[in-house]
């Protein structure tokens, strides 16, 4: 399977973990407001929509370099899997934290860099 693929779907499954998660942390809290729930979903769904929908228009033109990336020229279809990678990793950290608070754990996260901290 391909590493977009596995990493498309594993972004879905952390994006509704972490509206879960923030569902049940705010329930317990009694601070749960649907309307930031629906804003919540809503975005979830138009981030995985976004996503697949410029990977397809990546590929269907695999050959026009989009965009660089520390320098080197890359496609749409790998730019996306840069940013699907990225999104992956924030959404990983803001579940695991949220995880963490849910059973009382004090557990600090750190933010993930691909370049080992140096800014790009």
């Amino acid at each position: 399977m391909d590493l977009i693929l596995r990493l498309g779907i594993a972004l879905i499954i952390l994006i509704c973990a972490n509206i879960a998660l923030g569902s049940l942390n705010s329930w317990f809290t009694e601070t749960f407001d649907k309307e930031t729930f629906w804003k919540g979903v809503k975005k979830g769904v138009a981030v995985i929509f976004l996503f697949v929908a410029v990977y397809i228009a990546g590929a269907l033109v695999p050959e026009i370099e989009a965009t660089l990336v520390g320098g080197e020229p890359v496609n749409l279809t790998t730019g996306m899997l840069y940013v699907v990678m990225a999104g992956f990793l924030w959404y990983a950290k803001e579940v695991l934290t949220k995880l963490a608070t849910l059973i009382g754990g004090k557990i600090k996260i750190e933010e993930i860099t691909m370049d080992k901290g140096k800014e790009p």
